[in-house]
């Protein structure tokens, strides 16, 4: 979906950067969004500082946005 010329974008924010992803249209942001963090993330629960989602590379995952 183009807005003002531009494609829109799913954001994944990590701990290290961010990753970009096109955005499908035939999803809600949070569809979308919730579908690529139950692929590629993993719940740790360490009961620490650590608990959160990460990816499989090891990335803490804080969240997503679509822009």
């Amino acid at each position: 979906m183009a807005v003002n010329g531009e494609m829109k974008s799913l954001i994944i924010i990590l701990s290290l950067g961010f990753i970009e992803i096109p955005y499908e249209n035939k999803l809600s942001c949070m569809e979308q969004g919730s579908m690529w963090l139950e692929i590629h993330s993993k719940h740790r629960a360490t009961g620490g500082k650590d608990q959160g989602l990460y990816t499989k590379q090891g990335q803490l995952v804080y969240g997503f946005f679509c822009r």
